[in-house]
């Protein structure tokens, strides 16, 4: 896992960091705001899979504070987010499966 470090400063859709998956699948995630990272969840170093298993509880990645309010706007609301989630097939079974879902992690 690499996570970015307090104080960093990052604009909108900037590379955050990376996950591996356990059969090594890296996957980058990125910045839903522009802002400042005010807090990293360093457990997640010893206990990357509370990503999954708590990902709105203690397996959180990172805080910051937002800088530009309009981007607010553009930010999927929980019920919006189930209805994206529940069109995405499940990563990993195959390369097939990640070839055809790619797109929604870039």
């Amino acid at each position: 896992m690499e996570l970015p470090e307090e104080g960093e400063e990052f604009e909108q859709y900037d590379p955050l960091g990376s996950v591996e998956s356990i059969d090594g699948v890296i996957m980058n995630f990125y910045a839903p705001l522009t802002g400042e990272i005010t807090e990293v969840n360093t457990l997640l170093e010893s206990e990357p899979g509370l990503i999954n298993r708590s990902p709105e509880g203690d397996g959180w990645m990172i805080k910051m504070r937002f800088e530009v309010p309009k981007e607010l706007d553009g930010l999927m609301t929980p019920a919006q987010y189930e209805d994206y989630d529940a069109d995405i097939d499940i990563i990993g079974e195959d390369e097939d499966d990640f070839e055809d879902d790619k797109d929604y992690f870039q």
